[in-house]
This record gives C-alpha cells, sequence and structure tokens, in this order.
C-alpha cells in the first residue's frame, strides 16, 4: 500500500498495453505490441503461460 515498486516483470519484447488481475490478485495476465500473452503467477514472479 505504500506505492514503492516491489518487483518488475520481465517478458514481452515490445510496450506492455493491457493488464488484468484474477479476482485474489495472485495471477496477472499481460498482452503487449509484440502480439504475445503472458499469463504471470505473482507470487513466484514467473510466466505461467506464453502465447
Amino acid at each position: 500500500n505504500s506505492g514503492k515498486l516491489v518487483g518488475t516483470l520481465s517478458g514481452h519484447s515490445g510496450n506492455v498495453n493491457s493488464v488484468n488481475f484474477n479476482y485474489d490478485g495472485r495471477i496477472l495476465v499481460s498482452g503487449a505490441e509484440d502480439k504475445t500473452i503472458k499469463v504471470w503467477q505473482l507470487e513466484k514472479a514467473n510466466i505461467t503461460a506464453n502465447k
């Protein structure tokens, strides 16, 4: 809640233009200009799906 950066997710080669969290905030889906969609498991900060 402090607004401080706690981490950075790297994986897209283009600018990210869309993000959405699941209902409990544990999973993030991101879409980018590189025409990829990534599903991130935030507790482990890793990609669980890459399309």
